[in-house]
C-alpha cells in the first residue's frame, strides 16, 4: 500500500503562530475541490504500486475526511485531529477511515 498525505502549509517554513493572518487571507480563496483533484491525481499515480491510502493532520485531516467520502481511488484514510471535520460530518465515508 502507498500512502499519500493531505498537507498544506502557506510557505516552506514550519507553521508558527504568526502565520495565521496569512493563512486567513489565503483561505478566502481556498477551493476544497482543487485539493480533492490533487489527492485524486496523487492516488492515481501511486496506484501502480498497489492500494493507496491517504492521511492528514488538522486541516489535512478534514481534507482526508472529504477524500474518504469521495473515494477518489483510495483504499483507506486516516485523519488526525481533523480540524473542521464537523463541517463535513454529513459526507459519509465510502472507504474505511480512522479518525
Amino acid at each position: 500500500m502507498k500512502i499519500i498525505t493531505a498537507t498544506w502549509f502557506p510557505s516552506s517554513k514550519s507553521p508558527r503562530s504568526d502565520h495565521f493572518p496569512k493563512v486567513g487571507e489565503l483561505m478566502k480563496s481556498f477551493d476544497p475541490a482543487k485539493v480533492l483533484l490533487d489527492i485524486e491525481a496523487a492516488a492515481k499515480e501511486a496506484a501502480s504500486a498497489g492500494k493507496v491510502g491517504v492521511t492528514g493532520y488538522c486541516f489535512g485531516g478534514a481534507m482526508t475526511w472529504r477524500a474518504a467520502h469521495a473515494g477518489l481511488g483510495l483504499s483507506a484514510a486516516s485523519s488526525y485531529y481533523g480540524g473542521g471535520v464537523q463541517n463535513y460530518i454529513d459526507l459519509a465515508p465510502t472507504i474505511p477511515i480512522e479518525c
